[in-house]
């Protein structure tokens, strides 16, 4: 009885050292390169993931539903700041191609929409992260509004502008380590409850 309690006790400990070692969430992915990123993998906003990808199509043509964010400034905000952070971690310094740090006077800018502002339909506003000529060194986010829904983006200097488009990522419900440690331990005390009594 003694020797079966202490391999109980031994798969319960693996079985608690497995559970504490749980694997915590990836961190995002800068997808393209530093002057010409493409979107980001695995963006967090406000405990919700998402892929994230930059478009320089119209509002209409890269919007045909409402965008992610319409109608949530405080979410928009909270994209904007979560996007900024990772392209200053990443050290990315330019759109489609053109460093906007480097060329004297020219600047980048991603949108993340919120807004059609009533009564001006082609008029549409949000949070705007920035790299070039208002900003520090590095990537800012500020309000902004204005801007046509049927123009299209893209680089036109001195400014490089692409819209943000946010897909939620669907995560498939996989049993944490811990979880399948204590129902192994479970069917192994079992098992030597079994052996025991038959003994």
């Amino acid at each position: 009885m003694c020797r079966a309690m202490r391999r109980l006790f031994v798969i319960l400990a693996t079985a608690g050292l497995l559970g504490a070692s749980g694997a915590s969430g990836a961190a995002p992915v800068l997808l393209g390169t530093t002057a010409n990123p493409t979107g980001i993998a695995g963006l967090v906003v406000d405990g919700i993931t998402y892929d994230v990808t930059f478009s320089a199509g119209s509002y209409v043509a890269t919007y045909p539903t409402a965008p992610t964010f319409e109608g949530n400034l405080m979410g928009a905000n909270d994209a904007a700041a979560a996007l900024t952070a990772v392209l200053n971690a990443s050290g990315v310094t330019g759109l489609l191609g053109t460093d906007c740090g480097a060329v004297a006077g020219t600047f980048c800018d991603l949108f993340v929409p919120e807004l059609t502002i009533p009564g001006q339909s082609e008029q549409i506003g949000g949070y705007l992260t920035s790299n070039g000529t208002f900003a520090a060194p590095g990537w800012f986010e500020f309000f902004w509004t204005g801007g046509s829904e049927t123009g299209p983006l893209g680089c036109h200097l001195p400014k490089c502008e692409e819209f943000v488009v946010f897909t939620p990522v669907t995560i498939a419900q996989v049993p944490e380590p811990a979880t399948l440690a204590l129902l192994g331990a479970g069917l192994a005390a079992a098992g030597f409850a079994r052996r025991l009594k038959s003994v």
